[in-house]
């Protein structure tokens, strides 16, 4: 009966939370919303919010289908665990030892670097996404550029001293799983994670379903299985099946902590101990944990969460999250891609996931400020922050960069001339990707 009534109690204040969530996305300019909240191994909460389809006025619902970017980086360290598991490949083994191919210029990348290596962003190399992204939605390179395009990339920082993010690197894992299983990338997943859970509507290509949400941007995104990137961004899914898989993560993950072990009867997650333990320190400095594992990011509350969103380059300050809770290990990951951002929170010691998915890229990170009420209303913190405030400030700071933005471009603008052709473009850029952030 307790846990009855604490478990209605939480549901209450989600409700309540959940109040904010249509000015939050009228400020940020996002037209639809799924979310979810996992409690105690239970499904407590699910909501949609706006539309999955404005000019049909079809709204969303805990089954729409989005692009979920970046949380997919989780799912491609799963991979990895099951391959480690089946002593395919160590964490430690070189990348060159699978692809001969791969010569970057720097002895030591090329001789050491392996895949624990990629699956955390620590090694060193530049982030540099514009070259493969150029346009919106539209990828300029194919898969099998992906090698000589990493062995491009400039070093940045020393090897393993450092995060700093690098879908290369999740581009190239995809490349020595494809070469370790003799699978594609999609069929190695659906064969080994999303079949055995059940995932009926999480998806490695274009959705050929009903209730999928529209991306609100120019053009929608192209990465899919067997494209460039689509190691570490390349999936759709819905509410449902990631709150089925979190849950199965969080299960396999508390059953191999508490009997020292690398697999759970049942559950296709494999080596989690070592997936989900810190690997390098992520930026900025606290007492309190932020570092990052294999395709997760740890933060120890009350501090700012987000670490992989796009909020805090339109914020002075982030804001604390949890202030006057007991601290608590959230364990996160935030993903944006063209016209889509998603944010997910797990907390093992509840067994409890928050996850939200949105269709644009819009004003500041909607899915992050969403999952951030969120997680203050499940926890009940003392202090909780105003996140419609947040959002208007980081609306209108995005507003504010926008048209510096232009008004640089328009006094650098030669009238009466023409771009460069494309490929000539592309050829400079193999050669020194000077373009890239």
């Amino acid at each position: 009966m307790l846990n009855l009534i604490m478990t209605q109690d939480a549901v209450d204040r989600l409700q309540a939370a959940a109040l904010a969530i249509p000015k939050i996305c009228a400020l940020s300019g996002t037209p639809g919303v799924s979310i979810g909240v996992l409690h105690h191994n239970q499904v407590i909460y699910t909501q949609g919010f706006g539309y999955r389809d404005v000019e049909a006025k079809l709204p969303p619902d805990e089954q729409t289908v989005y692009h979920i970017a970046s949380l997919f980086k989780a799912v491609t360290s799963a991979a990895f665990g099951i391959l480690v598991e089946e002593k395919k490949i160590d964490w430690d083994t070189p990348v060159e030892t699978i692809l001969p191919e791969f010569d970057p210029p720097n002895g030591t990348i090329r001789e050491e670097l392996n895949i624990a290596d990629l699956l955390s962003h620590r090694g060193g190399l530049a982030t540099q996404n514009a070259p493969w992204m150029q346009e919106v939605g539209h990828l300029k390179f194919t898969k099998e550029e992906t090698l000589p395009m990493f062995a491009t990339l400039p070093k940045v920082r020393e090897f393993r001293s450092k995060f700093g993010y690098s879908n290369w690197g999740y581009g190239l894992a995809n490349l020595v799983l494809e070469k370790l299983t003799d699978m594609t990338w999609g069929q190695f997943l659906h064969e080994r994670l999303f079949q055995p859970l059940g995932l009926t509507r999480t998806l490695t290509a274009d959705p050929n379903t009903d209730n999928v949400a529209k991306s609100y941007v120019p053009t929608p995104p192209s990465i899919a299985d067997g494209t460039v990137m689509s190691g570490g961004s390349g999936i759709r899914s819905c509410v449902s099946d990631l709150l089925v898989l979190y849950k199965a993560l969080l299960n396999a993950s508390k059953d191999q902590f508490l009997n020292n072990a690398t697999s759970t009867s049942g559950l296709p997650f494999c080596q989690t101990t070592t997936i989900l333990s810190p690997q390098v320190p992520m930026p900025g400095s606290s007492i309190l944990e932020n570092t990052y594992a294999m395709g997760w990011v740890r933060t120890q509350i009350p501090q700012p969460l987000g670490s992989t969103g796009t909020n805090g380059a339109f914020m002075k300050i982030m804001p604390f999250v949890g202030r006057g809770s007991p601290s608590r290990l959230v364990i996160n990951h935030n993903g944006s891609l063209s016209g889509f951002f998603s944010a997910v929170l797990l907390l093992q010691e509840t067994d409890s996931a928050i996850v939200v998915l949105t269709n644009s890229i819009s004003k500041n990170d909607c899915s992050d400020w969403i999952s951030q009420l969120l997680l203050e209303a499940l926890i009940d913190t003392d202090e909780k922050n105003d996140y419609v405030h947040l959002a208007q400030i980081s609306s209108e700071a995005f507003d504010q960069k926008m048209g510096d933005i232009q008004r640089l471009l328009s006094s650098k603008q030669i009238p009466n001339t023409s771009h460069r052709p494309y490929r000539t473009i592309q050829a400079s850029t193999t050669i020194k990707m000077g373009c890239g952030f």
